[in-house]
């Protein structure tokens, strides 16, 4: 996405584009279809752009907890600030990182904003649903599957002796 910097007004220019997420994250498997992208550019002050960026894709995932493919949206908001080149003290106060416009430019590239906004807003973990027990830790079976699912615990004997203490410990 471009936002053209000749002839950008005061106030807030909206934008809003759509196409295949590969242009923004490449081929990556997540992301197979389209990305909705809204844009609203905004002069702070003379050398200072604010964008704020709304992305919106689909994604196709595996469950981190128990494997299992699954289909979620994936939507992620942030502002982003932008100063021309030579006047870096323009911006606006705070601790914002901003990128650099250079000097000439006719138009400003989100590209990689947006990439590092789909990319860097994933949830972690990244879960098929938000109460997912995920994979027994003895035979690998689906606990979201088997409600009632347990094992015999078998006590290494090594630890017998240890039990004896805690039953001793109790009386």
């Amino acid at each position: 996405m471009h936002i053209a910097l000749t002839g950008l007004e005061k106030g807030p220019q909206k934008y809003r584009h759509r196409g295949p997420a590969s242009q923004y994250v490449g081929e990556a498997a997540e992301f197979p279809g389209e990305i909705t992208v809204w844009a609203v550019a905004e002069k702070e002050n003379p050398g200072l752009i604010r964008v704020d960026l709304t992305v919106e894709v689909p994604g196709e995932f595996a469950c981190d907890r128990c494997g299992r493919e699954f289909q979620q949206t994936h939507r992620a908001q942030e502002d982003f600030y932008f100063a021309y080149e030579g006047k870096a003290s323009a911006r606006a106060g705070g601790d914002e990182d901003f990128g650099i416009i250079p000097k000439g430019a006719t138009e400003l590239d989100l590209s990689q904003e947006i990439r590092d906004l789909v990319m860097l807003n994933l949830p972690s973990p990244l879960l098929c649903r938000e109460d997912c027990r995920g994979l027994c830790p003895v035979c690998g079976a689906d606990l979201n599957l088997e409600e009632e699912h347990h094992h015999e615990v078998e006590v290494d004997p090594r630890w017998q002796g240890l039990d004896k203490l805690k039953d001793s410990d109790q009386e």
